[in-house]
């Protein structure tokens, strides 16, 4: 079992000085309710970020008052108070990025809690891998359910584009990256409003960034909840979901202008068509047979383009029974679908 750096109840925080590489974005919207559970993680915090940039993303609450107390609080802290009115996590997140003036940029939402050693552990990582020439660091998240249970998002600790597609294991709060390459790959896809970060991890992959992943430790607390970016149903989000896919299938295409060869853009939209066929199914057991339909259309459609030609029997059986076990209720089908795509 993996030690979870949740050690929020141990330490006070401290002044521990400031990590002069890193820079953390935090972007919110209406997020009143949320945001002081995200300061006090931040004051828990034994080491400090060069910088701290909150974005407003037209927040009609007191969120951004919120902000502007918690950097009079913190003179020692450098803060940067930023407005963004057009509307998205991508934007505000590229409204972020944009200032950002240190090697390193880390992304955090405005509704979860920051594991007190974490930006410790990341200054220290750097350190010891040096030598190294990475683009991100990557590891584990805890993910805090309504019940109040927690669990590990799960990885398999690679650099797979198609495991990426079939599992998200690259997330917002898992992405400890490089700021030149971030900004080299083009940021975030501000054209999307749902899995922003999964698009993301997917040409973090395919623009061939190495990861380094920390094994050891999963940090942070991410809390679920109907109104956070993790924890929405998919038939309220898949039309958004569908714009993200769509995405992916379109740099696929691209290997015509020779950012991919062949055979890993045919794994890519092999392993789009099986991600089709599983939130197909999990959107027909949520009630939604229009939207469903539309994603199964969307899975053949992606095999389609994976074969080249019309979709064979050997690959639209496994796809029609991946909709009907998720439809059941089947859970874990991206393991298995991890079989029937060549990564």
């Amino acid at each position: 079992m993996e030690r979870v750096d949740d050690s929020i109840k141990e330490t006070n925080g401290c002044d521990g000085g400031k990590f002069e590489e890193l820079t953390i974005v935090i972007p919110y919207f209406n997020r009143e309710q949320f945001l002081p559970r995200t300061f006090r993680s931040l004051e828990r915090s034994t080491r400090r970020a060069a910088r701290l940039i909150f974005v407003d993303n037209g927040s009609q609450d007191g969120s951004r008052a919120l902000c502007e107390d918690f950097a009079r609080r913190h003179p020692e802290q450098d803060i940067l108070l930023l407005s963004e009115s057009r509307s998205g996590a991508a934007i505000a997140r590229n409204a972020g990025l944009a200032e950002v003036k240190t090697p390193w940029t880390y992304f955090f939402d405005s509704d979860d809690e920051l594991s007190p050693r974490f930006i410790e552990q990341m200054e220290q990582t750097l350190k010891e891998h040096a030598e190294q020439n990475f683009d991100v660091i990557a590891f584990r998240t805890v993910m805090v359910h309504p019940d109040g249970s927690m669990t590990q998002r799960q990885s398999m600790f690679n650099e797979s584009a198609t495991d990426q597609i079939l599992m998200s294991q690259l997330v917002t709060q898992n992405l400890f990256v490089r700021t030149d390459f971030l900004r080299r790959i083009g940021g975030w896809n501000e054209q999307l409003r749902e899995w922003d970060d999964w698009e993301l991890g997917i040409r973090v992959l395919v623009d061939g960034g190495k990861v380094l992943w920390l094994r050891d430790c999963a940090y942070h607390r991410i809390y679920l909840h109907p109104d956070s970016l993790t924890g929405k149903n998919f038939l309220t989000t898949c039309r958004g979901i569908d714009v993200a896919m769509q995405s992916v299938l379109n740099l696929c295409r691209e290997k015509k202008k020779g950012r991919m060869d062949t055979p890993k853009s045919s794994s890519i939209c092999r392993a789009l068509a099986f991600r089709y066929a599983l939130l197909s199914g999990i959107l027909l057991r949520e009630g939604g047979r229009t939207a469903s339909l539309r994603f199964w259309s969307r899975a053949l459609q992606c095999a389609s383009a994976a074969c080249g030609s019309k979709v064979p029997r050997s690959l639209r059986l496994p796809l029609a029974f991946f909709r009907a076990y998720t439809a059941r209720g089947g859970r874990g089908a991206w393991r298995l679908a991890r079989l029937f795509v060549t990564r």
